[in-house]
């Protein structure tokens, strides 16, 4: 397993989140081997979603709370993210960023996203930009 993917997965079960979340997420920017930013999914919206959805979002993403975390935007280029998922009885779930979350990461720069696929320790999603 990925040492980032290993780290965004303990992070996700440490993290306070509002239990009112159907799913708890969290994802993870990392560029040469550093942690640049996590952020998680939360209840509310952000201007970022809002200008990429024609639908109205009921929760900011963990990938876009990530991105609005880096302290320098152009962090994002050239990195990758890795986006956990966990069900409110602590499974881990598919956690692929969706279309919405594509189109922002490419964007920014981003190269490539990690994410869990289901229950198991060892498998995970690799999606390339």
């Amino acid at each position: 397993m990925d040492k980032f993917l290993d780290i965004a997965k303990r992070r996700v079960r440490t993290h306070n989140f509002n239990p009112n979340l159907v799913s708890y997420h969290c994802a993870m920017i990392v560029r040469g081997g550093k942690i640049l930013s996590v952020g998680f999914n939360r209840s509310g919206s952000s201007k970022v979603q809002h200008s990429k959805s024609h639908k109205h979002c009921s929760s900011v993403h963990a990938e876009v709370s990530a991105l609005l975390n880096l302290q320098n935007r152009e962090d994002a280029i050239g990195s990758k993210i890795y986006v956990v998922r966990i069900n409110k009885n602590g499974q881990y779930a598919i956690s692929v960023p969706c279309q919405m979350c594509q189109v922002i990461l490419i964007e920014k720069g981003l190269k490539k996203a990690i994410f869990t696929l289901d229950n198991s320790e060892n498998t995970y999603g690799v999606m390339k930009f």
